[in-house]
């Protein structure tokens, strides 16, 4: 019996590691850009062999089609390994649907490679062990619109950024409008320190435990990295613990009154320029 129980454990052991596997949305197979949705089949395929089958319990996912992209919708709970949004192209969108939850064993990763520009739009909640790295190596676009996301390290853009647009910084951007990032560690700068993310907060919070993340935040403010509301409202250091959190970052919308100002200057501005 014994002998029985054990043989039938290495099968199973030996059949969850044949399902874990490099899962890819779906390759070249023609001009533009592909559309499909995380829970068909047919919009992935494994390498080598081709069949296509949904993302699963230990794969690695990477949405990652091509020189034309690929646009993937999640609107269902999934559980995998490692998520990938353009590792080698440019192009590859995700985008997650209200309410649905991603956990992720290992890093959530945007823009893997130099000048891999990917994006991700999500209104879900994401859990990542342990990085969520925006703008790996190339562009990133992180738009969160409500849900959660949460990790222990969150790097904007990670260490070895190194795609540069004219101005010689990393294209990587994080746009909060809802609901909560969570993170122990948070930094917004590459690792050689020359190239750095940007985010904006235009509503949703930014949390983390460090206490360190204060000092970094208004650093980043004072940089104009980090802006609230497209940059007319101002950011919101709150390190009080009152929440919970050590350090809790918000967004302030400007006061009626000084949002009118602000049209009128733009405004005599404009004029001025045409006369």
């Amino acid at each position: 019996m014994k002998k029985v129980f054990a043989a039938l454990l290495l099968v199973g052991v030996a059949c969850s590691l044949a399902s874990a596997a490099e899962i890819n949305a779906t390759g070249n197979v023609g001009g533009g850009t592909y559309s499909g949705t995380w829970e068909d089949a047919n919009s992935w395929f494994i390498h080598p062999n081709p069949a296509g089958r949904i993302p699963g319990a230990g794969d690695n996912v990477s949405v990652d089609r091509g020189w034309d992209g690929s646009e993937i919708t999640l609107s269902s709970d999934t559980s995998i390994n490692k998520l990938t949004v353009s590792h080698w192209y440019k192009g590859n969108k995700l985008t997650i649907d209200e309410g649905v939850n991603v956990e992720l064993a290992g890093n959530l990763i945007i823009g893997g490679a130099n000048n891999g520009g990917g994006t991700v739009i999500s209104s879900g909640n994401i859990k990542a062990t342990p990085q969520a790295v925006i703008g790996a190596y190339g562009d990133a676009y992180l738009e969160i619109n409500g849900g959660s996301l949460e990790a222990t390290y969150f790097n904007n853009p990670g260490w070895w950024a190194n795609s540069t647009s004219a101005s010689g910084q990393t294209q990587a951007h994080v746009q909060l409008n809802g609901g909560t990032i969570t993170a122990w560690d948070w930094n917004m700068i590459g690792h050689d320190g020359t190239r750095n993310g940007t985010m904006d907060i235009a509503g949703g919070v930014l949390q983390g435990t460090r206490g360190d993340m204060a000092t970094r935040a208004q650093t980043f403010v004072d940089n104009g990295w980090l802006t609230a509301y497209g940059g007319i409202g101002t950011v919101n250091i709150d390190t009080s613990g009152a929440s919970g959190y050590a350090v809790r970052i918000t967004g302030v919308v400007p006061e009626p009154t000084s949002l009118v100002l602000l049209s009128l200057a733009s405004l005599a501005l404009v004029v001025r320029r045409r006369k």
